[in-house]
């Protein structure tokens, strides 16, 4: 009975340390899937054969553990991916190209001339006056004695109480707003900057000293951009568009589609490609009427852009010369960016910004503007000049405050800085300095420019065109720039002169009566005029698609966990049911270690074989346990 009693207390107690751990290891290796472990019990195999298996393991872990640290390394240090998303993304997502243009020529000689007429100014010379508006409007300079800059101030504030001058500002205030108007064969939406300007009294001297820039130039409507001809619905146009070759620049946004309204510029994307949807202008330089030209050539520096941004003239202009007739096949190419690399990588590290992640001061959002790279160098060049030259450009006066317009020795500052427009690459942006980066969602253009003579000396009088250059300057030989013409060609006003009684229609129909030897007279004149000051130029998009990119995670998050799955499948077998697998063990086995305790181990955590309905515990059970 004795020995009854202690076979039975030594099958109560729980085994000793020495022999439990290999019990549980040799359960732990029966148990779990993962690949290898069961050859280590050392049950079925001998010893030297476990060491072998357990190299292999410690092997593939090591190997696992090193490729997961490059795997972990490259995806913490990975950015982001510029790859083609579409060869053949149609138009429909495309914007018809917004079109700049500006002349060579800042100062007008019929400008001075017209204001050497008003008696305020018979004390003033051609010379003087044209040296005046140059040194403090146009150019700028600081090298100026006070005597002669006090000359000049003189001769500003009798310049701005002239009558002509008054008339001419008064002129250019009430055309700063038109919304529907016509330009050629199209609608169009008319807008000056002035339209926003503060007018008050107090502040209309200061328009007034500002509007010589633009009135010194071609302010008005058909004098620059003679005519405009588009397969669309209509145009956006701003006359007085300041860059940084110009302030006195010409902007042009085609509508394909009609806006919901004519000063809409985010109409809707959508383009028809081909020379005859073609953006066409003609465009008139007025050469003979040059005073300052400071590039020393004649004609026009084109740009074209998408609709909100800004152009830097001289790093992406096309100079066009008069006497041309100019195709501009434009390809767009769409560029976007996915919303996972907003979400995880900083501007930084994705060299782009969203929309929402940076705003320029000069060029805000609730203005119309957008982000791009181009408009955060125009913008770093603007606060270089106000922290440098303590002034800012006439046409942003009314933006930042604090800034008087640039003049005179400011102005030759200005200028100074505007020459090396994209040097400076830092902005301030509220209580942040940021980086100038690219655009995330962004449509480029590239060109392909070809030109040809125009017009043609033989068969000129036969086209639409010549009726549109005739008018033209018969105009101007009834404005103020008849002086002008007259001294570059004396003969040319007074023969369009002896036409007043007929249409040019008429005069191309023979209906006139004229005589040949004047006619032929008049055709000469006609086409030397466009051959010397005018070109031709249809901007079109060249092909029916655009390619679009994309900018995307390099490694996706899916990615690396694929990654480091597969590592630790190919070199362990481990799998997420493997982690499962140890924490069931891990579970059941702790309930199981303790039967000395009087629990009994639950039945979910028993293994029982089917043909023998026997118990393989994790300790020695007593005989007299009933399942």
């Amino acid at each position: 009975m004795i020995r009854d009693v202690k076979e039975r207390r030594s099958q109560s107690e729980p085994p000793k340390t020495e022999d439990l751990l290999p019990s549980i290891w040799a359960e732990y290796c029966d148990r779990t899937s993962l690949h290898g472990f069961k050859f280590l019990s050392g049950r079925e195999s001998s010893k030297f054969h476990s060491i072998g298996w357990a190299f292999v393991i410690l092997s593939s872990f090591i190997a696992v553990s090193i490729l997961g640290y490059v795997n972990v390394d490259e995806f913490v240090q990975s950015s982001v991916s510029f790859n083609l998303e579409s060869p053949t993304t149609p138009l429909t997502q495309v914007y018809f190209p917004s079109i700049v243009i500006c002349k060579m020529n800042f100062l007008r000689k019929s400008f001075i001339y017209s204001l050497l007429e008003d008696p305020a100014l018979t004390n003033v010379t051609y010379e003087e006056l044209h040296q005046t508006i140059a040194d403090i409007f146009i150019e700028g300079t600081s090298n100026q004695s006070l005597d002669s800059l006090t000359r000049q101030q003189e001769i500003v504030d009798q310049v701005l109480n002239t009558t002509v001058y008054l008339n001419l500002f008064e002129e250019i205030l009430n055309d700063s707003l038109v919304e529907e108007a016509s330009f050629g064969n199209i609608p169009i939406a008319k807008w000056r900057s002035l339209e926003i300007a503060d007018r008050s009294p107090d502040n209309l001297d200061n328009l007034k000293r500002s509007a010589i820039v633009e009135l010194a130039s071609q302010f008005r409507d058909g004098e620059m951009v003679a005519w405009i001809q588009f397969s669309g619905f209509g145009a956006y146009y701003e006359p007085g568009f300041g860059t940084d070759i110009g302030e006195t620049c010409s902007w042009l946004t085609p509508y394909w589609m009609e806006p919901t309204t004519m000063l809409d510029l985010g109409s809707v994307p959508s383009v028809s490609n081909g020379g005859n949807n073609g953006f066409q202008m003609l465009l008139d330089a007025e050469s003979y009427d040059y005073a300052s030209s400071p590039s020393g050539s004649e004609g026009f520096v084109i740009a074209m852009l998408h609709h909100l941004d800004i152009p830097i003239m001289k790093h992406t202009g096309i100079q066009i010369q008069t006497g041309q007739s100019v195709q501009v096949a434009v390809s767009p190419t769409l560029i976007d960016t996915t919303q996972p690399c907003k979400r995880r990588f900083s501007p930084k590290k994705r060299q782009c910004y969203f929309q929402d992640e940076i705003d320029l001061r000069h060029f805000p959002h609730d203005q119309g503007y957008r982000y791009e790279m181009s408009n955060c160098l125009f913008e770093a060049t603007l606060q270089k000049i106000e922290e440098t030259c303590g002034c800012t450009p006439v046409k942003y006066i009314d933006v930042v405050e604090g800034f008087e317009a640039c003049e005179g020795a400011e102005k030759e500052c200005m200028n100074n800085l505007i020459n090396f427009m994209g040097q400076e690459r830092w902005i301030e942006d509220g209580d942040e300095i940021k980086e100038c980066l690219a655009a995330c969602q962004d449509q480029k253009h590239t060109f392909l420019v070809t030109g040809s003579v125009f017009p043609s000396s033989e068969s000129f009088h036969l086209s639409d065109d010549y009726c549109k250059v005739f008018n033209k300057v018969r105009h101007s030989c009834s404005m103020d720039r008849r002086i002008t013409l007259d001294q570059w060609n004396p003969a040319f006003c007074p023969t369009l002169d002896r036409t007043l009684a007929y249409t040019c229609q008429e005069i191309q129909d023979d209906l006139a009566n004229i005589t040949r030897k004047e006619l032929r007279k008049l055709r000469q004149h006609i086409v030397a005029y466009a051959n010397k000051n005018m070109a031709k130029v249809n901007v079109y998009v060249r092909d029916s698609y655009v390619k679009k990119y994309l900018t995307e995670e390099k490694i996706t998050e899916i990615s690396f966990v694929g990654n480091i799955g597969g590592l630790l499948g190919l070199f362990t077998g481990f799998s997420f049911i493997s982690v499962a697998e140890i924490l069931y063990y891990l579970c059941c086995g702790k309930g199981r270690r303790r039967p000395w305790a009087g629990l009994q181990p639950p039945n979910a955590c028993m293994f029982m074989t089917t043909k023998q309905k026997t118990i393989s515990p994790m300790y020695p059970v007593p005989s007299q346990t009933k399942w």
